[in-house]
């Protein structure tokens, strides 16, 4: 039996898919002379190569068929390709309207909250929330939606509904918070960045359903201003929601979605429209700004 040594390759690295391929073209030539044979696979140089190429070789391997495995790891954490999705989409749905259904309970049931008046505002930004999401996963999104994503984010929205809705009623604090101009201004920051987003997005989607529009890059509407636009249009949305719960322990919720946005999601989205459309999205990019409109 001819006796392969394999080095100190990492078994992690060498994936199922890869080791066979991997064996086939490292393993030495049959030949019949004995004596050849036993030359061949204990010479210095036949060591030498065992012991030092082939892991390097099994290493490079294993890390592409990584890449190819998890794409999404240069995606933003999405899945890009185009798909129904309805299954996941109908999940997402029935779980996002528990969480608002649990909102309004806290909101509208026969609980003593401190300030009552505020929990029922944010009641009403968690279902004015939902009725964009609605429109978006059944009309705007055309991409795959995979189960894994629908879990994250409904735990996300049930961590920022219903915890912006007890903030706001006093749960923490034991008080109420006088509902004045502040607040008023994250009504309309809530308003504005719902249009932002959601706004954008349909004007998207009206002009791709044109004919003369297929594999062209969008840079009309709003998108005219912000390259991500419908993305700031998130953020400035989920600051006027922690003005109105009223405690500072709301903030961390937009400054890790615009953390987000900003440091993994916008260059993973910018990588994928230059590799689709080339130099259109680079002319787009240079005069164009990337979040704030005018400013960044």
């Amino acid at each position: 039996m001819r006796h392969i040594d394999t080095g100190n390759c990492n078994p992690k690295l060498t994936l199922a898919a890869g080791a066979s391929k991997v064996f086939k073209e490292t393993q030495v030539p049959r030949v019949d002379n004995r004596a050849a044979r036993h030359h061949s696979l204990h010479s210095p140089a036949s060591k030498f190569y065992h012991k030092r190429a082939l892991p390097v070789r099994c290493q490079s391997y294993g890390l592409r068929t990584l890449s190819r495995s998890f794409p999404m790891a240069k995606s933003g954490g999405v899945d890009r390709n185009h798909d129904q999705s309805f299954g996941p989409k109908i999940a997402f749905f029935v779980l996002h309207a528990g969480v608002v259904a649990i909102c309004f309970w806290l909101a509208f049931g026969r609980f003593d909250w401190a300030d009552p008046f505020r929990a029922k505002v944010l009641a009403a930004c968690a279902l004015f929330y939902f009725l964009r999401h609605i429109l978006t996963l059944f009309v705007l999104l055309k991409r795959r939606v995979l189960m894994a994503e629908v879990l994250g984010l409904v735990v996300f929205m049930a961590v920022f509904e219903i915890g912006f809705l007890l903030l706001g009623a006093g749960a923490l604090s034991g008080s109420a918070t006088p509902f004045g101009w502040l607040d008023w201004v994250g009504v309309v920051m809530v308003l504005i960045g719902s249009w932002l987003n959601s706004g954008s997005e349909v004007q998207r989607w009206l002009w791709k359903r044109q004919p003369t529009s297929k594999g062209k890059c969008y840079t009309e509407g709003l998108f005219a201003y912000s390259m991500h636009i419908n993305y700031f249009g998130d953020s400035v949305l989920f600051s006027g929601w922690a003005i109105l719960a009223a405690s500072i322990f709301a903030w961390p919720v937009p400054i890790f979605i615009t953390a987000a946005f900003v440091w993994f999601h916008i260059p993973a989205l910018d990588a994928y429209l230059e590799e689709r459309y080339g130099k259109d999205f680079e002319t787009y990019a240079q005069k164009t700004a990337k979040f704030v409109p005018f400013l960044y």
